[in-house]
């Protein structure tokens, strides 16, 4: 951010303030559950189980 910019940026992040507090915006994705969580495990052991055979 500079002195250009900033002005800009203040206005865009009270128009979603403004946006999400009328309910027009949601408020992002649902958080992750276990089953994503799991999934996310299971591929990162995969990934780190791979890497240690070839010798990373």
């Amino acid at each position: 951010f500079d002195e250009r910019n900033m002005g800009e940026r203040l206005a865009v992040r009270n128009l979603f303030t403004d946006l999400r507090e009328q309910g027009q915006v949601g408020g992002g994705q649902a958080p992750y559950g276990d089953k994503d969580r799991q999934a996310f495990a299971n591929s990162l052991d995969r990934i780190l189980t791979r890497l240690k055979t070839l010798g990373a």
